[in-house]
């Protein structure tokens, strides 16, 4: 009898250490730009810690348009994003963008009208950076009432800089790939 309890405890502690890890993203493929007229808008959300790397979704609306769906799905274009904050949204018919939302474990975080501060006009065929934005709390939730928060945005070229070569890698095979070296040569160049 003792044996077959030790054996459970273990059995759990290994589903729940199982449960708690969270090991390396899959590689992020980006979809087959679908024509020209598409464009696709790429970021990052840079968060206070490696605890914090749960991002499960990333919301990318276009502005004026209503999204419905079941739970979260249906409340966002087409994003891929990494468990780290990365994020891009390819094969975007043209128009306004914005970063609407994002959610990170269970924790649901929507910008409401502040999203339009974080907005990107996508044009055909067009590679469009929405910025790293680093999170920062500003009032912790609690049973009552939910935290509240801001994006601060990482003006750096080296930020942009490691976004791309992670983007050029995500593009690879794919006709978005000679747009992102492009870009990657672009930014590489400013002063």
């Amino acid at each position: 009898m003792r044996y077959t309890i030790k054996r459970v405890l273990v059995i759990a502690a290994a589903i729940a250490l199982t449960a708690c890890a969270h090991g390396p993203d899959k590689p992020v493929r980006v979809d087959e730009m679908k024509d020209a007229g598409v464009g696709l808008i790429y970021g990052q959300l840079r968060f206070p810690s490696e605890d914090w790397h749960m991002v499960r979704l990333v919301m990318i609306q276009r502005v004026g348009k209503v999204y419905a769906g079941m739970g979260l799905k249906g409340v966002s274009e087409h994003v891929h994003a990494t468990a780290d904050g990365r994020f891009v949204a390819p094969n975007l018919a043209p128009g306004k963008y914005m970063l609407a939302g994002f959610v990170v474990g269970a924790d649901r975080n929507f910008l409401g009208k502040a999203a339009l501060d974080y907005t990107v006009d996508v044009k055909p065929g067009g590679l469009h950076y929405i910025g790293t934005h680093h999170y920062v709390a500003t009032k912790s939730s609690n049973i009552m009432r939910p935290g509240s928060f801001e994006l601060r945005p990482d003006q750096g070229k080296a930020a942009h800089a490691q976004l791309l070569a992670w983007l050029e890698e995500a593009t690879r095979g794919t006709r978005w790939n000679a747009k992102v070296q492009k870009q990657q040569g672009q930014v590489q160049a400013k002063p």
